[in-house]
């Protein structure tokens, strides 16, 4: 036999949606496609979809089983900033994020993503098994598209990421503003709490967060607080007796830092980082340390531990 792979079906439960989600990723389906299978070339290898019982018939297996399927789809890319921007752009067609990219032991930097069937997607840079770049030196223009949709985000307001982000992708980003609160071409930001009792849902002094013994020393935790229609989402980090709080939110671009515990990547006493650009803040104050969040930190609210208890700290009298 020789050491090639040359086709991967997947068995999927959503034929038209698979065909969807993997279209959204800017893959082209091949002309050999039929109604009950999609076939797209990827590279040297063939890839299909196919319904999950027609696969499991054709196999001559039972169809039943869920979990983890023994394998991962890798995409290698250059660089790390190429990861993040595959894992956007994956989450952006409507993948679930399950590992935020980081180093790996063998040196690399990888992430993974779920599709709708749940088969793992893992965007990687593998110093063993380089690719060959595609080359764009400049911040790609295509104003028919970034012009009559006013929801995609200009991919030129950042040339360091979006250049990469092209070659990755093939694409200009496009940024859904119910996610990333967009700043819209020929529009002004919208204007931005300047404190973080501003914030909807802000809760009052004395509101409790969390039982003190619910956060491992060196671990974070994320608290959500609903109250009159409103949520506030809230980051607490222990350090022995001490918590320093912060407001669930990355002040580069807006967004949560990370909506689950486990996607949220901390260095214990040292660092958090965002699960979505890798903006890094500092554990004790909060201040960007690495990313584009240079001369900016996390929102701390003040807090006290009163018995078992942590509390949002109340106003100085």
């Amino acid at each position: 036999m020789k050491q090639t792979i040359s086709f991967i079906t997947l068995g999927v439960a959503d034929l038209a949606r698979s065909r969807t989600f993997y279209k959204a990723l800017g893959w082209q389906e091949s002309s050999a496609s039929q109604e009950g299978i999609a076939f797209f070339q990827a590279g040297s290898v063939a890839f299909a979809l196919f319904q999950r019982e027609a696969l499991a018939e054709d196999a001559n297996v039972p169809p039943t089983g869920s979990g983890f399927a023994g394998f991962t789809l890798a995409h290698n890319v250059e660089s790390e900033v190429a990861v993040l921007a595959l894992l956007d752009e994956a989450v952006l067609a409507g993948a679930t994020l399950v590992r935020p990219a980081d180093k790996v032991f063998w040196g690399g930097f990888r992430g993974y993503f779920a599709d709708p069937d749940g088969f793992s997607g893992r965007p990687a840079t593998t110093p063993s098994l380089r690719s060959t770049p595609t080359a764009v030196s400049n911040c790609p223009d295509h104003p028919s598209t970034v012009r009559q949709e006013k929801a995609r985000y200009d991919c030129c307001g950042q040339p360091e990421i979006s250049a990469i982000f092209f070659a990755a992708t093939g694409k200009c980003r496009q940024i859904p503003p119910s996610i990333y609160e967009p700043h819209f071409m020929n529009s002004q930001p919208p204007p931005q709490p300047t404190s973080w009792k501003a914030l909807p849902g802000a809760p009052l002094g004395g509101t409790v967060l969390a039982r003190l013994d619910e956060i491992a020393d060196g671990a974070a935790f994320l608290v959500n607080l609903s109250e009159g229609g409103q949520s506030f989402g809230a980051v607490l980090l222990r350090s022995g007796d001490q918590v320093f709080a912060y407001v669930n939110r990355c002040m580069h671009f807006g967004v949560p830092l990370a909506t689950k515990v486990q996607y949220l990547y901390a260095e214990p006493h040292q660092s958090i980082r965002c699960n979505v650009h890798a903006a890094e803040y500092r554990w004790h104050d909060g201040h960007c340390i690495t990313g584009e969040c240079a001369g900016i930190a996390l929102w701390p609210i003040p807090v006290r531990i009163a018995g078992e208890f942590v509390l949002v700290a109340d106003d100085p009298a």
